[in-house]
């Protein structure tokens, strides 16, 4: 659990009529398929998918175990 976390983010007029359209950003695990954060947000760029990684560490930690790093 929390080896594998997947981001992803899709805009749409969530609010209908009462306000603008959102991007709903989402994490889910790999193992479990459970969804450790979703959060609305103004557009699906970098800064949004920042603050949902850092929801996501913030609430579940951080992974446990080797970093890989390819020369």
């Amino acid at each position: 659990m929390g080896a594998l976390v997947q981001l992803d983010a899709t805009s749409f007029a969530w609010l209908i009529d009462r306000g603008p359209s959102l991007a709903l950003h989402g994490a889910i695990d790999g193992a479990t398929g459970a969804g450790p954060a979703v959060v609305l947000r103004p557009a699906a760029d970098l800064h949004d998918y920042v603050t949902l990684l850092e929801q996501v560490c913030t609430w579940c930690g951080l992974p446990a175990g080797p970093l890989f790093c390819v020369p």
